[in-house]
């Protein structure tokens, strides 16, 4: 699945922190590189998700030694989800 990383700082517009944010949520598999020097809005990344869990809604990055922002996620291409509690395969009509 692939997702956009909304406000990324640029200093942290790398292959390894988007590596490593893609570890986090679930396992990392390409890099989107169609913008290499990262001066787009997001960046986007495709990451295998475990589709029986919620899908999370951002993460918390380090930006400094006692410092952390949050990172909003953008899930592209969704079907039947459910904004309430963040699964897949039903609406907030079913939940």
């Amino acid at each position: 699945m692939c997702i956009r990383l909304m406000d990324l700082p640029f200093n942290k517009r790398n292959p390894s922190v988007l590596y490593d944010i893609g570890e986090s949520l679930g396992g990392f598999l390409k890099l989107d590189d169609s913008d290499p020097l990262g001066w787009s809005e997001f960046l986007r990344i495709k990451i295998m998700v475990d589709v029986r869990k919620p899908l999370r809604k951002g993460v918390f990055i380090a930006t400094g030694e006692s410092r952390s922002k949050w990172i909003g996620i953008k899930y592209e291409r969704l079907a039947d989800f459910c904004f309430y509690c963040g699964r897949l395969a039903h609406t907030d009509k079913e939940c």
